[in-house]
């Protein structure tokens, strides 16, 4: 195991610890979705930094995505905003334009490991990817949108590339997302 699939591993670790704790004291098994956010900058930013130098590109729009969503988090805002304040900024066009911004990102992240593919299949790999997404918007399918990280991480994971590394964190966002759905969908 490398050192970056070790620090996923300690990020999901975590995660799943700290439901595993809830449920000893209170019987309920509750993960920290509001910390998601900073778990993937936390380990992605690991990853773009200790291989910057593999891809500065790919490690340029992985961090600024992820720097992104954590400053959408709210988890920061409730640091940074009083409650008026938050209230007023939710309203605003600024956290729409955020999320565009880290859409927009992530996905040219998740392209550029995809194009890197020394296979003729990469141009399909892209479109099914992009595809993927578009319908993920459509529908409003968050599972959709952890299909489609799940995707790149598995076609990273099979062309053996130098940015497969750069696989791990659509990974992470994949099974964080899965458990926003299930949590969100199922446990109400």
């Amino acid at each position: 195991m490398t050192k970056e699939e070790r620090a996923i591993a300690l990020t999901l670790l975590i995660s799943f610890l700290y439901g595993l704790g809830f449920l000893i004291q209170s019987g309920v098994f509750i993960l920290p979705m509001p910390l998601f956010p900073l778990f993937s900058l936390v380990a992605g930013g690991y990853i773009c930094i200790s291989n910057f130098q593999v891809s500065q590109v790919s490690a340029g729009l992985f961090i600024s995505a992820l720097f992104f969503k954590f400053l959408l988090s709210t988890f920061f805002l409730m640091f940074v905003l009083r409650e008026q304040s938050y209230i007023s900024f939710l309203k605003s066009a600024v956290p729409e334009v955020l999320k565009l911004l880290y859409y927009a990102l992530i996905i040219l992240g998740c392209l550029k490991l995809l194009l890197n593919a020394l296979t003729k299949r990469r141009l399909i790999y892209a479109i099914t990817f992009l595809v993927i997404f578009s319908l993920a918007f459509q529908l409003k399918a968050q599972y959709l949108i952890g299909i489609g990280f799940v995707f790149v991480f598995v076609l990273t994971k099979i062309e053996k590339d130098e940015l497969q590394v750069f696989g791990l964190i659509p990974f992470l966002l994949a099974v964080f997302e899965f458990s926003e759905w299930v949590f969100t969908g199922f446990v109400r």
